[in-house]
């Protein structure tokens, strides 16, 4: 099975004050028949060399947080890691998939700009998967 790298949420709990990498157990009940995902931390000190000893043949960059600086929910470590992780996919040639916020991240990585879109954050949306 392939090995895909897979990013994570940076929560901050205010009642413990602790900081958590989160990420949605359904990945994990959708994919993990097909591929092994490996979870990197928003404190990972070194992706590029975690990426390297693992032999990573894929990266999915997850939903959550916000991409706007300064807004409630950003999270500069786990920015920085997803720009870490884009790098790495970039130079080595491995496929990303992203799903919201990993998207964005994609699109800003490559130059694109965002803009608000009213009414569209914790939308659900339907995802059908053929031939799975």
């Amino acid at each position: 099975m392939k090995k895909i790298a897979i990013s994570q949420k940076d929560y901050f709990d205010k009642k413990y004050n602790q900081r958590f990498d989160l990420i949605d157990q359904n990945f994990f009940y959708l994919l993990s028949g097909a591929m092994h995902l490996i979870p990197v931390s928003n404190k990972t000190v070194n992706p590029r060399k975690l990426l390297e000893d693992i032999s990573i043949e894929g990266i999915l960059l997850t939903g959550g947080n916000s991409l706007v600086k300064g807004e409630t929910g950003f999270s500069q470590n786990r920015f920085d890691i997803q720009i870490d992780l884009l790098k790495y996919a970039e130079e080595k040639e491995i496929p990303v998939v992203g799903i919201c916020y990993g998207m964005q991240s994609i699109n800003e990585y490559l130059g694109g700009k965002l803009q608000k879109i009213k009414f569209h954050v914790s939308k659900a949306h339907t995802v059908n998967f053929d031939n799975m």
